[in-house]
């Protein structure tokens, strides 16, 4: 076949069974993979009620007769498996609410906790941010994905607390002996719990009951593996082995598929977004807005694309669908459909931040540079508020960078980086060190940034691709007029107000330029209003 290998040199291969669940290491924690639901050990979690909680008793909700066996039948695996009790009677007693599932034979039941939820006192530990939590899987090409079984209900709940969760159903009275789902303090403990217990391991990523574990081989990989498998077999935790994935090139993690070339939406849920049909009430507008929104990250000026949408859910706003709405509407899904891979964050690569503005809001594209390539790293977008509308363009172009730089700062404090855009006056405005020149406001933003190590530097608009891409994709957007740039060049150049006032007097178009100076100029050209 024309093939020589040089006996002398090396190679190295990387052995992963893609998918196998059989690997030696799982042995190791048959505890972890038991049937049985686990139970955390030595925590139980206490409801705190706010002062003047009042309790509330619901009555029993009627329940067609064919979903009758199936609730007895999940009623009597949760009291096996140790999840309720039954009870007497409660001074609280919330209702059930059921949904068919495998065509009937099952059911779905949630108990309505919302009456409790009012009166707990929930404390705030913050979730982690998604976008931040993926941004950390640079270099990794091995992941494995596990998912704790039922995990809320591997918490036990005080003794005290219990009877607040009773429910009452045609077939009896229950109260929860472990956490339920539904009650508004359970998130935010449950993620407690998980910090605790794998908040100091490296190369693992975790999301309530989602663990992504990753490494750049199959070693490194195995090692952190085992510490949290290892972790979790000492609190008593277990995982549902049918829903694990081990040792795999590819993952669905929170709804990115993830690989060593970078981050993707998971296929169903694009094509679900994809498939949606026009929205025709403001209930539907805000589900596709919600669920778009979370790809956010991936299309380029989302904010101001979504703009005709978002402004159907104003409040006393009538819902009509205008052709503007179609245009937003129908973009986003083809956005959406063509996403690019966005690549992994490297501390070592050198790093480009793209800025523009428009009439309407703000964009932004963090790039790294990568063997000579240009990878995306996230898109960000948003619209401008009322005032800042009447913002001038050099204004409007220093608050993009500000902007742009603050929203990245997870990935940018600390390291070097480069500003790059379209707008040339932005470049004397953050390397200038005479601040007198610059309005108050400029002023302000400029020594919001200097904390952060970055230079400015000016690309031409044909050659600025991105920064051209993000001006372009705002629906209904206006241009920017040469003549509001030109004025702006003549504060970068630091002319005068002396000079700048008897120009203007000798101008025919003077009256032109001082109504453009007026919006957010007004305080350093008084003068030129006079003539």
């Amino acid at each position: 076949m024309g093939i020589k290998l040089d006996p002398n040199s090396k190679c190295q291969v990387m052995v992963v069974n893609d998918g196998d669940d059989n690997l030696e290491i799982l042995k190791e924690f048959p505890q972890v993979f038991n049937d049985k639901l686990g139970c955390l050990t030595n925590f139980e979690h206490k409801i705190i009620l706010k002062k003047g909680a009042v309790p509330s008793v619901h009555k029993v909700r009627r329940v067609p007769k064919l979903m009758l066996e199936p609730l007895r039948a999940e009623l009597n695996k949760l009291l096996c498996a140790g999840v309720i009790e039954e009870i007497e009677s409660s001074e609280w007693l919330a209702p059930v609410v059921l949904a068919p599932k495998d065509k009937g034979r099952q059911i779905r039941m949630c108990v309505d906790l919302r009456d409790l939820n009012r009166h707990i006192w929930v404390d705030r530990q913050p979730l982690p941010n998604i976008s931040e939590e993926l941004s950390g899987l640079g270099g990794s090409k091995v992941f494995s994905v596990l998912d704790l079984s039922s995990a809320y209900h591997q918490i036990l709940l005080h003794p005290d607390s219990r009877h607040l969760t009773s429910f009452v159903t045609p077939v009896g009275a229950y109260q929860f002996l472990r956490m339920p789902f539904g009650l508004a303090s359970a998130a935010a403990c449950f993620q407690r719990i998980m910090k605790k217990i794998l908040g100091k391991v490296s190369g693992v990523l975790f999301f309530q009951d989602d663990i992504l574990v990753h490494g750049s081989t199959v070693e490194e990989h195995d090692k952190v593996l085992r510490e949290v498998l290892s972790k979790l077999a000492r609190s008593g935790l277990t995982v549902k082995r049918e829903k694990c994935k081990f040792r795999v090139f590819s993952v669905t993690y929170l709804g990115h598929t993830i690989s060593s070339e970078g981050i993707k939406p998971k296929l169903e849920l694009v094509d679900s977004i994809v498939r949606a049909p026009q929205p025709g009430d403001k209930d539907g507008v805000r589900s596709f807005l919600g669920l778009a929104e979370y790809y956010s990250k991936f299309i380029a000026n989302f904010s101001s694309v979504t703009q005709p949408l978002r402004s159907l859910l104003k409040k006393g706003c009538e819902f009509v669908w205008t052709d503007e709405c179609t245009a937003a509407f129908t973009f986003v899904k083809d956005c959406i459909g063509k996403m690019p891979t966005l690549g992994h964050f490297d501390i070592h690569a050198k790093t480009f931040l793209y800025t523009d503005a428009s009439i309407k809001g703000l964009g932004a594209v963090l790039i790294q540079r990568v063997n000579q390539e240009e990878k995306v790293i996230a898109f960000a977008s948003r619209s401008l508020k009322g005032a800042e509308q009447q913002y001038s363009v050099i204004e409007r172009e220093a608050l993009a960078c500000m902007w742009a730089v603050k929203h990245f700062r997870f990935y940018l404090w600390g390291l070097p980086f480069v500003v790059r855009t379209d707008h040339r006056p932005l470049v004397q405005i953050f390397s200038s060190k005479k601040g007198e020149e610059l309005t108050p406001r400029i002023k302000r933003w400029v020594e919001g940034l200097m904390e952060y190590n970055f230079t400015v530097e000016y690309v031409p608009g044909p050659k600025n691709i991105v920064a051209d891409f993000l001006s372009r994709t705002s629906v209904g957007g206006d241009d920017e007029s040469e003549n509001e740039i030109e004025v702006n060049w003549v504060r970068e150049l630091a002319v005068s107000e002396d000079d700048w006032k008897t120009a203007s007097i000798q101008d025919s178009d003077r009256h032109d330029l001082a109504e453009l100076v007026v919006k957010g100029r007004f305080r350093f050209f008084k003068g030129v209003l006079e003539c």
